[in-house]
């Protein structure tokens, strides 16, 4: 495909997404939605729709042989999240941002975006893009690269995250902010996808546990619109700060919007060399993809509410991101037509 076709999909992909999120700032500039009503939202998508839909797509493609093949998503994970915070590390002392604000430059460089905006993102490139939207199973398999990934992220967000944030001692973190409700979509998912007899009745139409499926299938569709409402009320709602220094948010976009995802590039290159990432066919492409755009997106919006808890640099926070997901637009847009470019 052509650079400039590349360019169009990509930037309807984003542009689909943008417009879910206007949808949150006019529902909440319009006072339909308050700050309670968005965090009673976002408690559904929590608790009941991403588990849900994580239980279907799991219970659907995810197996032993698959997780095997799979496993590379999770250490990556992993990987982007430490790399990223030592490059913030290195960001803060290079550029020595100010005390007040190393925290937040460090957490923001490593803690992506790593759900609520990939999940949307790639169900639209897995609608739009020509390559993709031949074969309906290439949505619900984009869905599974992007949950195997994510396994390690909330572990990590709610323990090594909020530590760099505010220095929670480790005693005080719960079970439950570790092993989560999608976390459990995903266990119950897996463990019926590797017992025959149950996955049978679950996938198969005339299973008796076929409604379940249906169910959660539905409910798990919800997810993307309903993140994207919830994202752009946040920001419209959210607060704005002007004391935040223009070096410090230099430093994160350069850090996270632009180093960290052409190192990504690199990264899955020699993954791809040494045969640990398969290359060929079109679910190779989009697993590439999928890896480059975890890289490529913004800080996660988690970051706002663990500040919000340590009671520090709330303002701040909330005007960082906000920059950030501003330049991502062009960013992520770039990086698509990349990674379809060299992954292709």
């Amino acid at each position: 495909m052509a650079t400039w076709s590349l360019l169009y999909y990509s930037a309807q992909a984003i542009f689909t997404i943008v417009l879910m999120a206007v949808g949150g700032i006019i529902l909440a500039k319009c006072r339909i939605l308050d700050g309670n009503s968005l965090q009673i939202l976002s408690k559904t998508i929590f608790y009941l729709l991403l588990p849900c839909m994580l239980f279907a797509s799991f219970a659907q493609s995810i197996n032993m042989d698959k997780l095997k093949e799979l496993w590379i998503l999770p250490v990556t994970g992993v990987i982007y999240i430490l790399g990223g915070i030592g490059l913030g590390i290195i960001a803060v002392k290079a550029l020595k941002i100010k005390s007040e604000f190393k925290s937040m430059v460090t957490a923001s460089s490593g803690f992506a975006n790593a759900m609520y905006l990939p999940i949307p993102l790639v169900a639209s490139i897995c609608s739009i893009f020509p390559e993709f939207n031949s074969n309906p199973e290439m949505k619900n398999i984009g869905m599974v690269f992007v949950s195997m990934f994510i396994i390690a992220f909330s572990p990590m967000m709610w323990t090594l995250g909020y530590n760099i944030l505010g220095e929670r001692p480790h005693n005080s973190i719960k079970f439950t902010d570790v092993v989560t409700p999608p976390a459990w979509g995903m266990i119950a998912g897996f463990a019926i996808a590797n017992l025959p007899p149950l996955k049978m009745a679950l996938c198969d139409k005339d299973g008796f546990l076929h409604p379940l499926l249906t169910t959660c299938t539905g409910m798990g569709n919800a997810v993307v619109p309903c993140a994207m409402i919830v994202l752009g009320g946040s920001f419209a709602l959210g607060p704005v700060a002007r004391r935040i220094d223009m070096k410090t948010v230099l430093a994160v976009i350069a850090v996270k919007l632009l180093i960290v995802p052409v190192l990504a590039i690199l990264y899955i290159k020699i993954l791809v060399t040494y045969g640990l990432v398969p290359h060929g066919t079109l679910q190779d492409t989009l697993l590439a993809l999928v890896m480059l755009i975890e890289a490529a997106v913004p800080p996660a919006t988690s970051l706002i509410v663990i500040s919000s808890l340590q009671k520090k640099n709330v303002e701040e926070m909330g005007s960082l991101l906000l920059w950030l997901y501003l330049v991502s637009l062009v960013t992520l847009t770039l990086f698509i037509v990349i990674g379809m470019r060299i992954f292709q």
